[in-house]
């Protein structure tokens, strides 16, 4: 679970990740997130000067890699780095008449990006086979290609807590 901001609105993103441990100490794996809350902001519809309120949905997946400090102490450091792609999806969800239809979203806009994020977390061991960590990152986001919505706006500070489970 990971919490901050983006399009300077509180924000759940939800995810997993998972991979192998080499020595115990570094980890090649895959990790995969998505925004879990409904973030509404004020935008146009791109083509006409029509302001209304839209909704943004993202996801973002890629390569993990990782190693922890001195993993056998009750408290240790873990430093995981996520380098992969997302998709950002702009909708509106009040678009067609209710009364005609059921299903009133769609899509305005939508691009894909690069995203980097590191971390630092606090790690510790609960039992032999589980940990929990807290921790912060930063998720850095390029090449979105959104007339609503830049880079800047979809990268920040996050903070997060995880569980690990499995043999270290």
């Amino acid at each position: 679970m990971k919490f901050g901001q983006v399009l300077d609105s509180r924000s759940l993103i939800i995810g997993g990740y998972g991979g192998l441990l080499v020595n115990n100490t570094y980890m090649l794996g895959m990790a995969a997130y998505g925004l879990a809350t409904d973030n509404e902001f004020t935008g146009f519809i791109p083509g006409s000067n029509e302001v209304k309120n839209l909704n943004l949905h993202m996801g973002y997946a890629g390569l993990l890699l990782g190693a922890t400090i001195l993993r056998k102490e009750i408290v240790h450091i873990s430093m995981p780095i996520v380098f992969g792609a997302g998709s950002i999806d702009v909708s509106d969800h009040n678009f067609f008449d209710q009364n005609i239809v059921t299903d009133t979203d769609f899509t305005i806009e939508n691009s894909v990006f690069f995203v980097v994020e590191p971390s630092l977390q606090l790690e510790f061991n609960i039992t032999k086979n589980f940990r929990i960590a807290a921790g912060a990152s930063y998720r850095w986001v390029q090449g979105s290609d959104l007339q609503n919505i830049n880079d800047k706006e979809l990268s920040d500070f996050i903070s997060s807590v995880s569980f690990r489970f499995g043999k270290f």
